[in-house]
């Protein structure tokens, strides 16, 4: 995704180009996001969606009616 895929993504049609930026910036920072590329035309960034994973012991939990 481009950065502007991005900022549609969370903001839908509204998103606007200031967003975009600072969006992306904070997605990185919390490692949401990755990022490709080394910018500009030749080799844009491009921007993946990280899968987080989370453990789980099962404490307290029911299983679930498959």
């Amino acid at each position: 995704m481009t950065q502007t895929d991005v900022a549609k993504a969370i903001y839908g049609s509204a998103a606007y180009p200031g967003q975009v930026a600072r969006v992306c910036a904070e997605l990185l920072e919390e490692g949401l996001i990755q990022r490709h590329g080394r910018g500009g035309p030749a080799d844009p960034f491009v921007y993946f969606w990280r899968l987080r994973h989370q453990v789980c012991d099962g404490a307290g939990q029911e299983r679930p009616a498959l």
